[in-house]
């Protein structure tokens, strides 16, 4: 007896081809009379096809939607600003380039009645981008020069009708927006007593303030959004947003780059001059992207595990480690002061490099691609002050300090190899293992049972004996005095030698360091230098050995 159940379509086929093949199937087993000719020209076929490319346009939208909605795998820029919204993160827009404008000379009318170069004016840099005069500027009277500084952008205003709803958003026309360049009246712009201020969420108000929200798009475009009467106030006159944009890290120029002709209003006698300037001073620098989708990927975890502040030392150590350009992190708080608390931040970043190792009495030499520990640039440092110093205590002073990296010389002396390895895939294995070593030690330190575990289990590798580690930093007693401790082995001639130790380093930084704004006004917490610290991360320098079968 022939069975009447129809066969299953298995429904998580999900690629086209797989879908035909089911469906092609199906037919065959419930249509077998009726359906003989599977030919790609048949009609029924490319019905078949169709719904199939149905099913792979259906399937292929469920997986971008899943894979927008969660952090780790979203792609679109939109997507995870939306989740940074849902969680209360404001991400940190671009930031604009500065540089200070000279002139040659000035015209002798503004020599001797002084001038004003109004605000909005601007010139074009090397770089095809403006460069815009923010505040006004005036050039006092007896002046010789005159120092206009720029800030890369443009300012606009843009004005909106409000409405009695609540929860009214108004959105920018043009992006991307100057991190923190905005402001928001409601009336008259002209009258200060106008402007509102921003607040992290107009929902969170307990009444009717003159408060408003930002978010921003994905394009870079800002929006501000007002309360609904009880929380937050709903604006009930003409919307005024003053806001800058910016090509955030494309403005940064060299010297020489940004160069042009402003006109000078002279003070009296109502007459324009035209004023020669460039930066021939000072680069434009500061210029900085809005946070990537990789950046955000990292920088939202931290800020929802800590509800965006950076309390305890874990906090410091992995939110820092986090933001682009910083590697490596080590936190402490050596000092306190009557006034609060003293945090100190130790950043580095990491360059690879290629290690070259030349064993000369075997004539081999091997080499190898190293990541291993540099200084920041001074930027970076200021990135880090700028990401704690609105996530940190009011009572806590954070100093980011740049620290130098000791350098170690490692003698294995000589290993012994099974001479049916080859000795050049041998020796180049060796140097691999020990710098994966110092890549994954965490910085500071180095045991030497893990340099012999590593080594040994480099095929062919049957025996060696560390001959020397030399251990070069700067003493902290006396800077800049570098001293060198050497720890060596050898116990097969000197019994009574004891093994090395593992290498804990813990030399002593530059005293440069990069202070945060004052705690209170008028108090000077530390000037000139910080006492050196004792932090140090550590690089493999020179590794020497000897392959003998």
């Amino acid at each position: 007896m022939t069975s009447s159940i129809a066969p299953q379509i298995n429904y998580t086929k999900r690629q086209h081809a797989d879908v035909v093949a089911e469906l092609v199937e199906f037919v065959q087993a419930t249509r077998a009379a009726d359906a003989t000719d599977f030919t790609t020209s048949n009609l029924g076929v490319m019905l078949i096809e169709l719904a199939a490319y149905v099913a792979d346009l259906v399937s292929y939208g469920q997986d971008v939607l899943a894979q927008e909605v969660f952090l780790a795998t979203a792609r679109r820029y939109d997507s995870v600003l939306r989740f940074a919204r849902s969680v209360g993160y404001v991400p940190r827009s671009a930031r604009a380039a500065t540089t200070v404008l000279k002139s040659a000379t000035l015209p002798s009318s503004v020599v001797v009645n002084g001038g004003v170069v109004a605000a909005g004016s601007f010139i074009e840099g090397l770089n095809g981008l403006r460069y815009e005069v923010v505040d006004e500027t005036s050039i006092p009277p007896g002046s010789s020069i005159a120092t206009i500084q720029v800030r890369e952008g443009q300012t606009f205003t843009e004005t909106f009708t409000p409405t009695k709803a609540s929860g009214q958003t108004f959105a920018s026309s043009r992006g991307i927006v100057e991190d923190a360049s905005w402001e928001v009246y409601v009336g008259d712009p002209d009258d200060p007593a106008n402007v509102w201020t921003q607040v992290d969420n107009v929902l969170f108000e307990s009444s009717a303030t003159n408060t408003f929200e930002v978010f921003f798009s994905g394009d870079g475009k800002l929006s501000i959004r007002f309360g609904n009467g009880n929380s937050g106030a709903v604006p009930n006159q003409t919307v005024t947003l003053v806001y800058r944009t910016t090509n955030g890290l494309s403005g940064n120029t060299a010297v020489n780059t940004v160069k042009g002709t402003f006109r000078v209003d002279v003070l009296l006698g109502s007459i324009a001059e035209s004023l020669s300037v460039a930066n021939t001073d000072a680069a434009a620098t500061g210029g900085q992207d809005r946070e990537s989708v990789e950046e955000l990927r990292v920088s939202i975890p931290n800020s929802i595990r800590t509800l965006d502040k950076v309390i305890s030392i874990r906090d410091y150590n992995e939110a820092v480690a986090g933001l682009s350009g910083v590697a490596l992190t080590f936190t402490d708080t050596p000092l306190a002061s009557y006034s609060g608390n003293i945090v100190r931040v130790h950043v580095w970043d990491t360059e690879q490099v290629d290690f070259d190792v030349t064993s000369t009495a075997t004539g081999v030499t091997s080499s190898v691609k190293y990541n291993r520990f540099v200084q920041v640039p001074g930027t970076r440092v200021n990135a880090v002050q700028g990401y704690l110093s609105p996530r940190t205590m009011v009572t806590v002073h954070n100093i980011v300090v740049r620290p130098t990296v000791a350098n170690v010389d490692m003698d294995l002396g000589i290993v012994n190899y099974d001479r049916l390895h080859n000795r050049a895939t041998v020796h180049r294995q060796i140097v691999e293992a020990v710098v994966a070593l110092f890549e994954g030690s965490g910085g500071f330190s180095i045991r030497m049972s893990d340099v012999y575990a590593r080594v040994l289990q480099v095929p062919g590798v049957r025996y060696f004996s560390i001959k020397s580690v030399d251990f070069e930093h700067i003493d902290p007693d006396n800077p800049p005095t570098v001293i060198t401790d050497s720890f060596h082995q050898d116990p097969p001639n000197n019994p009574g030698t004891d093994p090395l130790q593992d290498l804990i380093v813990l030399g002593a930084v530059t005293s440069q360091f990069y202070d945060d704004s004052l705690l209170y006004e008028n108090e000077q917490l530390y000037n000139g230098t910080v006492e050196d610290t004792s932090i140090q991360a550590i690089n493999l320098r020179a590794l020497d050995f000897a392959l003998q079968s």
